[in-house]
C-alpha cells in the first residue's frame, strides 16, 4: 500500500484516490459491468462532475460533509477514505500561524 501522506496535497491525493476506488468498486445493482459515474456521484454531493474529478485527482480538498455523502453513496465506511497508521508515515506538523496586529483594536 502507499505511504502515509506527508503534506496536505498528498493527503488530498490519497483521499481522492480512495474516492475513485470506491466509485469504481460500487457497481450498479443489476448491472454488474456498470460502475458509478462521476456525474452520478456529483449528483449525490450536489456538486458538478468536474468537482468530483478535482477531488479524485487531489486538486481540491473534500469538505467533510461531501466525504460523508460519498461514503454513503459508495457503501463504504467513512474510515475507508482516511489513511491508516500502519500504511502511512508521520505527517508534518502544522505550522503555527501568528497574526500581527499593527494597531490596537478599539472596543466600542
Amino acid at each position: 500500500m502507499s505511504k502515509r501522506p506527508r503534506t496536505k496535497d498528498e493527503l488530498n491525493q490519497y483521499i481522492g484516490s480512495k474516492i475513485k476506488e470506491a466509485r469504481i468498486d460500487n457497481r450498479i445493482v443489476g448491472e454488474p459491468k456498470k460502475i458509478m459515474t462521476q456525474t452520478q456521484l456529483a449528483h449525490v454531493c450536489d456538486v458538478t462532475f468536474q468537482q468530483i474529478q478535482k477531488y479524485e485527482k487531489g486538486m481540491n480538498k473534500v469538505p467533510i460533509d461531501n466525504l460523508l455523502r460519498i461514503a454513503k453513496a459508495t457503501n463504504k465506511d467513512f474510515m475507508f477514505f482516511i489513511p491508516k497508521d500502519n500504511e502511512i508515515e508521520e505527517c508534518e506538523p502544522m505550522q503555527d500561524h501568528k497574526v500581527q496586529v499593527n494597531e490596537p483594536i478599539e472596543r466600542t
